[in-house]
């Protein structure tokens, strides 16, 4: 397995300023499309909501932004390590243009992630 660094930054913040920092990480191309994963960091998480809470409202943003979106998969569980995770799958689109998209989430010392898989 090939290790990188990810060209981290350091970034001092304004006053009221909250790191909203996005990864991704593209795959080998298959069948005409790269698989995609990004995970984006939520400092604003907190522990103001529980976790189902966080992710319905994190995947309805996702959903919404989408045509007639079919959802296949929404569920929490614990993971091996422990952790726990909501996570949600979903069809969208037709044709060459469809996709088949993963989003799970977990908050974890009051931040919050959403990785997205294609």
């Amino acid at each position: 397995m090939a290790r990188l660094t990810n060209n981290q930054i350091k970034v001092l913040l304004p006053e009221g300023w909250n790191d909203g920092t996005i990864y991704s990480f593209l795959g080998p191309e298959r069948a005409g499309q790269r698989g995609i994963v990004t995970v984006c960091v939520d400092t604003s998480a907190g522990g103001v909501v529980s976790l189902d809470e966080y992710a319905r409202a994190r995947a309805a943003q996702v959903l919404d932004s989408l045509a007639e979106p079919e959802v296949l998969k929404e569920e929490s569980r614990k993971l091996p390590n422990g952790r726990d995770v909501s996570e949600f799958a979903y069809r969208a689109g037709a044709g060459t243009e469809r996709a088949y998209v993963w989003l799970a989430f977990t908050i974890e010392r009051g931040v919050g992630y959403m990785f997205y898989g294609r």
